[in-house]
């Protein structure tokens, strides 16, 4: 049920139970890739900011970049290379971004600028306001002041602390953003099970190699209880024999076990009874090992597969093998640069929105001067010694 907060603030659940952001990271992370893929997308955006305006350069809209130390004073003050390493992983994850804004006295700047975590924020069903709390699994009923913040809109009062949300307008989702690579839940949720059998397998699965059989008269015939034991000066008894069969036992795992005595061979005798027939001797019989190791190992290379895709990432980029090989350094060089050119334009814009609406804000006379996003295009060593090239084209 929905916590009974006031009328006009109902909270949005987010998923069934409200718990989607940390259902879907608890997915995410216990899988073998996808942090990797997530982080690489979020690494890929932390190359910086930079200012520009647009302008007609020869006919063609280009990109200039400037040069403002006002806004760049400002943007050092709010601390926006923080916001960017947080905002970035919430966009790759939950293609969410929720920003904290502090307001001077009166309304009239903004002094304060920060992420607040993606997985920690709700909004209300009116869209009016932000609720930030750390243990929503644990929520109980009631409306509580001190995790209620008014969110920022288009037009408006402000206040003196109000949250900014940025999401991706996904068809059908009205209060929350949607990650493209949700679709990929079921294949991280049966990626993340194989693991789990295969370790299952190997700690509780038995491991014997061999089944030796000794006739069960041995030791009473080979060490009898008419024969000196000469560790002990007395005749053999039953535990002389059991201590004998513990040592033979020993010395046949030692002569078996191990790589070392691969191809080794086993020499026993055997009597001939009373009737003509051999009697009971040793006998080694090697087990046959019938575990499937490769059990699930397809469907474990197409849940990768399957998964790089969601998350739009060439599998060179990945270090997924694809055709049983890794790709080439020009191949992997010019799938980044095709990667880091269009497919996180939306990312970018979910990170940017609420830091330009403070910009506007603030400096409603430079409306025309633009952020973006710093990036590096790869390049060869014989061409740049670094391989790399910084640009601020995005």
């Amino acid at each position: 049920q929905t916590p009974a907060l006031q009328s006009s603030k109902e909270l949005a659940y987010w998923g069934f139970d409200n718990y989607f952001p940390q259902n879907v990271i608890g997915v995410a992370l216990n899988n073998s890739i996808t942090p990797g893929l997530l982080n690489f997308k979020a690494n890929t955006l932390q190359k910086g900011l930079y200012l520009y305006e647009e302008k007609i350069v020869g006919g063609k809209r280009e990109k200039v970049e400037l040069i403002d130390t006002e806004l760049e004073d400002w943007l050092e003050e709010v601390d926006i290379e923080k916001y960017i390493l947080g905002a970035s992983q919430d966009a790759v994850y939950l293609m969410n971004v929720f920003a904290e804004l502090i307001f001077s006295r009166g309304g009239g700047k903004v002094v304060g600028f920060s992420r607040l975590d993606a997985s920690n924020c709700r909004v209300s069903t009116d869209y009016k306001t932000a609720f930030v709390y750390s243990n929503w699994d644990k929520i109980g009923f009631g409306y509580n002041s001190d995790w209620a913040f008014p969110l920022v809109q288009k037009a408006g009062k402000v206040s003196p602390a109000m949250v900014y949300h940025s999401k991706n307008n996904f068809p059908g989702a009205m209060h929350y953003g949607v990650a493209p690579w949700i679709g990929s839940l079921n294949w991280l949720k049966m990626a993340n099970e194989i693991p789990i059998y295969k370790w299952a397998s190997i700690k509780n699965g038995f491991s014997i190699k061999y089944h030796i059989e000794m006739p069960a008269n041995y030791f009473t015939e080979l060490y009898p209880n008419s024969h000196i034991n000469p560790a002990t000066g007395k005749n053999y008894n039953e535990l002389d024999r059991q201590g004998k069969e513990r040592e033979l036992k020993s010395q046949m795992n030692d002569f078996l076990a191990g790589a070392e005595n691969a191809g080794k061979a086993f020499y026993s005798k055997f009597a001939i009874g009373p009737d003509g027939k051999p009697m009971a001797g040793w006998k080694i019989t090697p087990i046959e090992d019938k575990t499937k190791y490769n059990a699930y190992l397809e469907d474990f290379n197409t849940s990768n597969q399957a998964i790089t895709s969601a998350h739009n990432i060439n599998p060179s980029l990945a270090s997924v093998n694809t055709e049983g090989k890794l790709s080439s350094g020009s191949e992997m060089r010019n799938a980044f640069n095709i990667f880091n050119e269009i497919s996180l334009n939306s990312e970018k814009k979910l990170i940017l929105e609420p830091l330009l609406w403070a910009k506007n804000y603030n400096f409603p006379d430079k409306k025309r001067v633009k952020i973006g996003f710093k990036t590096v295009e790869l390049t060869t060593t014989e061409a740049v010694k670094s391989g790399m090239v910084e640009q601020s084209n995005n």
